[in-house]
């Protein structure tokens, strides 16, 4: 029992399927209001469902339950993925591995200097594989060697679902709305001039005194709620400085209001109506600024490695030097494997300009 629970922890395929249960657990965030956002919209009417969501913790994925179960299923599948791939690659080495007599696919050559044929071949498939040899067995004038072609592809699938939960749980992180206090009003605004019945589009933060056509009053943003009566969302507008004329007043602007409202209901040398307002990060906090774009980078660095590590065929190779007479043979991890074919043409051609060049 316990032989089979490790057997399923240690498995790629619950590395695969925890992966993409966490990939879509948080990618829940980006459809879902979170946090504060959440907080502010359970307060109107009509969020019922939200109401349901949030009671199974979906409007704080990363403070939920749910998602620290899977980190941690994760986080012990990695591990024992890790532990085994270790163990096997330890018992191969430690291991005698005989030369195959027979083969799906071998070459024979002379070489034409016998005595540097096993030092040309053993320096030629270090570097072509970027490895040394797994084992080296001498017996008299024959040496044989054993290269794995490409060791990192056990690592490679591991690699590429840890990159990509890093990767995804990065940029949920990130991508969340920063607190209150690192967050500042902001809106898109049409104004009409009064005087001469000009339009004009204005994008403005919060604290930034503006100044609308050839009028000296100057207005500048101050608060915003996400409901103000039944008119939706508001922002409060400040009129900081009317040019010594009248003392500073302020007033409300919804988005929601009807065309005209503004106009109708306040007097003003200019008349403004909300295109889009809403709370935004302060400059400086916005999602470059996080420290879970780290976890963003690495997943990213993670996934492109997995990625690559995985292209070169998986399989071992035997180099038989004997005198001058040398033998390499392929055996593919996989049987029949057509990229491993195509690989092997190339290191038959490797060891040819090794002993014949």
């Amino acid at each position: 029992m316990i032989g089979r629970i490790w057997q399923v922890l240690a498995s790629l395929r619950t590395t695969a399927l925890l992966g993409i249960l966490i990939a879509g657990y948080v990618g829940l965030a980006a459809i879902i209001p979170q946090g504060n956002r959440a907080i502010e919209l359970l307060s109107l009417d009509g969020t019922e469902q939200l109401r349901g969501l949030a009671a199974y913790g979906l409007t704080d994925v990363f403070a939920s339950s749910w998602l620290r179960a899977l980190g941690v299923l994760f986080a012990g599948n990695v591990l024992a993925v890790l532990l085994t791939t270790w163990w096997e690659w330890s018992s191969s080495v430690r291991g005698s591995t005989p030369m195959p007599k027979v083969a799906p696919h071998q070459v024979e050559l002379a070489a034409s200097l016998p005595e540097r044929a096993v030092e040309a071949l053993r320096e030629t498939f270090r570097n072509a594989l970027g490895s040394s040899p797994l084992e080296e067995q001498v017996e008299g004038s024959k040496v044989v060697m054993v290269f794995e072609t490409n060791p990192a592809a056990r690592l490679a699938p591991l690699l590429a679902h840890l990159g990509l939960v890093l990767l995804v749980i990065g940029a949920g992180l990130a991508s969340r709305p920063p607190p209150p206090a690192r967050t500042m009003v902001r809106g898109q605004f049409r104004v009409l001039d009064s005087r001469s019945g000009t339009t004009g589009y204005f994008d403005m933060g919060q604290g930034e005194p503006f100044e609308f056509f050839q009028w000296n009053a100057k207005y500048t943003l101050r608060d915003y709620l996400p409901s103000k009566g039944r008119l939706g969302p508001a922002v409060r507008f400040e009129e900081v400085d009317s040019g010594g004329k009248r003392p500073p007043s302020d007033f409300w602007v919804y988005l929601n209001a009807p065309p005209g409202f503004d106009q109708r209901h306040r007097r003003g040398t200019v008349a403004i109506e909300a295109d889009w307002m809403g709370m935004v990060p302060a400059p400086g906090s916005g999602m470059a600024s996080s420290w879970a774009m780290v976890l963003v980078l690495g997943g990213l660095g993670l996934l492109i490695i997995g990625a690559f590590s995985g292209q070169r065929a998986e399989g071992r190779l035997w180099i038989e030097a004997d005198g001058d007479r040398v033998r390499v043979l392929g055996l593919p991890a996989y049987r029949q494997d057509p990229a491993f074919q195509a690989s092997f043409a190339r290191y038959a051609l490797l060891a040819r300009s090794a002993v014949e060049g």
